[in-house]
């Protein structure tokens, strides 16, 4: 179950999150789910330092 409470840094809970996540799996594209608040976020990801979703297409 997916809850749909938001934060107070960002628009939206996991809902629109999904939905963006079904659009880019249907167009063959990778996606990531982030927690954008932490510093490195990005390269944290990919180092493979702090959890993340990963959606394949």
């Amino acid at each position: 179950v997916m809850s749909e409470t938001k934060s107070t840094h960002g628009t939206g809970g996991m809902s629109p999150k999904v939905s963006a996540a079904a659009i880019t799996q249907k167009a063959k594209i990778e996606t990531w789910i982030v927690n954008g608040l932490d510093d490195n976020f990005i390269l944290n990801a990919i180092n493979d330092k702090v959890h993340f979703t990963k959606i394949h297409h």
